[in-house]
């Protein structure tokens, strides 16, 4: 009896990815220290916006880049949760910036958004940032995860089930490229960085707040740790979020009150 495929070996044999620890060597060359915001789940980025805007330089802030959103409920919405990430970021972030002779101008934005809705909205968010002299790099229609794979995903199912391989899955209706943040986090930082990071997951981060505890290296080159948790999944997970939490507390300040 021939055996069936072998999986990929950065995804389980339940089809969902591992926790994958990149294993080439990162070699940066030497350079200043410098300051990077990680926008997971960027949305319509009025994350990305608001840190740029900690001064409260903007005079159109927040209204974009919420304007995207169609329906006014939403640019309600977002204009509320834009405001308030601002003002975390300005209590919390600037300060730490500041200590170091930084500016939010000064740092690099590493986007990701897994939603092709918002892929024209982005792309015009930092076509107006890059042209305002800012340095942003969007991943769109990429899945932030602990793999690299092709994964297809239910918005109704995905908080519970996660992020699922793209073969064989009839219920499944979107297909995306994921990207490894671990990875991601350790191809453009050192430890010398000051680096922020943003969660918005929809539910992903029961999974990757864990992986991220498990990498020694991972874990020391993140300064800030900003997460809008999801609700609870179950208590098995809920346990297993709070003691990934206990091993990043002391290399980072970790606030799970995103809005």
């Amino acid at each position: 009896m021939l055996a069936g495929p072998m999986p990929p070996p950065e995804m389980g044999a339940n089809g969902t990815c591992l926790c994958v620890e990149p294993h080439p060597p990162f070699s940066h060359p030497a350079r200043p220290p410098q300051c990077f915001f990680f926008d997971l789940g960027l949305n319509v980025g009025d994350s990305t916006v608001a840190f740029f805007d900690l001064n409260h330089n903007d005079p159109h802030f927040p209204h974009f880049p919420c304007i995207f959103h169609k329906a006014s409920s939403y640019v309600g919405a977002c204009t509320k949760t834009a405001t308030a990430a601002r003002q975390i970021l300005g209590d919390v972030t600037l300060p730490a910036l500041r200590e170091r002779g930084l500016e939010p101008r000064d740092c690099h934005v590493v986007g990701v958004e897994m939603l092709g809705k918002y892929s024209s909205p982005l792309s015009a968010v930092a076509a107006n940032l890059s042209s305002a002299g800012r340095s942003v790099e969007f991943l769109l229609e990429r899945a932030a995860t602990t793999c690299e794979a092709n994964l297809s995903y239910s918005l109704s199912k995905f908080a519970t089930d996660g992020l699922l391989p793209a073969a064989g899955l009839g219920r499944a209706k979107h297909r995306v490229r994921s990207v490894n943040v671990l990875r991601l986090l350790m191809e453009r930082t050192q430890p010398q960085d000051f680096v922020v990071m943003k969660m918005d997951l929809e539910g992903h981060e029961y999974h990757l707040i864990p992986c991220l505890a498990s990498s020694r290296r991972a874990r020391t080159l993140i300064d800030q740790l900003f997460v809008e948790e999801h609700g609870l999944m179950n208590w098995a997970e809920y346990y297993k979020l709070e003691n990934a939490y206990k091993v990043l507390r002391p290399h980072m300040l970790i606030n799970t009150r995103w809005p």
